[in-house]
């Protein structure tokens, strides 16, 4: 409907063009005929050649060849006139006829479907400081190691007016390689995973292939700016880092402790409700969340029908620089259930396994001033099990209700040479158990940014785990380096 608005509009302008023109070409031969007629009658009042000459006539004779000459430039210039004003109205309805097509072409580019594709990658180095006689070499190999860590690709598409979609794809080299733990025991030991495969396409050569991780994929609808409605799979709207994780973004090398623990679901399959507004200098927005909340299949299945809540609040102002505050929450239950073909009527049962609810909360602050960036979260999760729905952590022991909680502060200066930022971190995480409880970890980082798209990374790393026994694998800290170039594309 709208390519034919925009077509008929196209053809209605060029018409109104051919009319003037020929308005302007019938105008044109009225001048001209003007033109004819009055030389016709200057030349009638001219004598006759062949008529013998006196000194009165010749006096006529030239004050009407003077006549002549001054009637025909005038005509010359009447007729100048006519075509500098024929070529500006032409130029002026030229301009107008694409100023019109232009206007219409944009209109149809704004809601014409459109498929955007980008994304990041990285590859880093990293050099343990301890070697195998460490104690931490039981836990860590002590061996350096190169590695590509992420291969993002956004599939980022306008559908239609209001409407977007994007989907985010990792690929992974995963699972090949990875050590199986669940056979690992005190008898046991864990084997690694082979995924090697005859390729037919190089004479049954080995292939090991890898895998890939859906990150994210919704589809949203923009009522207003105060309700955006989102439906799929979606990172969880909290903190600052989960949801801007890609690894050129971000400031460290790898992302705080309390976010890798996921105190909150990294992601979520559900609906999404978020809007935002502006007051002058200031900001404030909301997201609402509604999903199957956490569970062994939680992408595609829920096995409860206890749907999680979720909610995010945030404020952003220019305040002495840009400040932006926020305030998150999360409320859930996780269910598993296996399957029990029984003996009596042949039905299969669906036994509860393992079933806890969570209650999470996060605040965070980023704050950025001149050349200095301060970036924090803090976050607490607190876990509670269902009677005789606790598992079995290694025989004859079983999980307990706990209270987890850590936070992370990072400041970072920009020099103003070469895009260099150096860097500090602090995390401090409590896992709430009885073994190694605390953790502490420092970091100092260098990034440099030689162009936009490209950053490189530096870092030392220091792990403590304070009040752990100096007679066990966790009594010495922790060293390493870390070096990765991580890029946009």
């Amino acid at each position: 409907m709208k390519k034919n608005l925009s077509r008929n509009s196209v053809l209605c302008t060029g018409v109104f063009v051919l009319i003037t023109q020929s308005s302007i070409a019938t105008a044109q031969d009225q001048s001209l005929a003007a033109q004819d007629e009055t030389v016709k009658k200057e030349s009638q009042k001219q004598p006759a050649e062949d008529k013998p000459s006196t000194p009165s006539g010749d006096v006529k004779q030239t004050d009407a060849k003077q006549k002549e000459e001054s009637s025909s430039k005038k005509l010359n210039d009447d007729s100048v006139d006519v075509d500098i004003d024929e070529r500006n109205t032409d130029e002026l309805l030229l301009d107008e006829v694409a100023l019109a097509e232009a206007s219409s072409l944009e209109a149809y580019k704004e809601n014409e479907p459109s498929l955007q594709l980008y994304g990041f990658s990285d590859f880093t180095l990293n050099v343990p400081l301890y070697d195998s006689a460490d104690s931490w070499s039981n836990v860590h190999d002590p061996y350096s190691s190169f590695a590509l860590g992420n291969l993002n690709l956004y599939l980022d598409a306008k559908l239609a007016e209001n409407w977007r979609s994007l989907s985010e794809i990792r690929f992974l080299l995963l699972p090949n390689g990875a050590l199986d733990t669940s056979t690992l025991s005190p008898s046991g030991t864990a084997n690694r995973q082979n995924t090697s495969v005859a390729d037919y396409s190089e004479t049954n050569r080995p292939l090991r292939w890898g895998g890939v991780e859906i990150e994210r994929a919704w589809v949203e609808y923009t009522a207003h700016p105060m309700a955006t409605l989102r439906a799929g799979i979606w990172l969880t709207p909290y903190g600052i880092w989960n949801v801007d994780h890609g690894s050129p973004t971000v400031i460290t090398i790898n992302r705080p402790y309390i976010i890798g623990e996921q105190l909150f679901p990294e992601r979520q399959t559900g609906l999404q409700l978020l809007g935002s507004s502006s007051m002058g200098h200031t900001t404030v927005g909301y997201h609402l969340t509604v999903s199957n909340g956490r569970g062994p299949v939680d992408s595609y299945q829920d096995l409860d029908n206890n749907k999680a809540l979720g909610g995010r609040l945030y404020l952003r102002g220019q305040w002495l620089g840009d400040l932006q505050l926020g305030l998150s929450g999360y409320w859930g239950e996780y269910t598993d259930r296996g399957a029990v073909l029984s003996t009596i009527d042949a039905a299969v049962r669906r036994p509860l396994n393992e079933q806890f609810t969570e209650f999470s909360m996060a605040a965070d602050a980023r704050w950025t001033l001149g050349p200095w960036l301060f970036q924090a979260e803090a976050v607490v999760n607190e876990l509670s099990y269902k009677n005789g729905k606790r598992p079995e952590v290694y025989p004859g022991a079983y999980a307990s209700n706990r209270r987890a909680w850590g936070s992370y502060l990072i400041t970072m200066y920009e020099l103003p040479w070469f895009g260099i930022r150096p860097y500090v971190s602090g995390e401090l995480y409590n896992s709430g158990t009885k073994i190694s409880e605390r953790t502490v970890i420092l970091i100092a980082g260098l990034n440099i940014r030689p162009i936009p798209n490209v950053v490189l990374k530096g870092e030392y790393i220091r792990v403590v785990l304070p009040g752990a026994p100096s007679d066990t694998v966790f009594g010495a800290p922790l060293n390493g380096l870390s070096f990765q170039v991580a890029w946009f594309f």
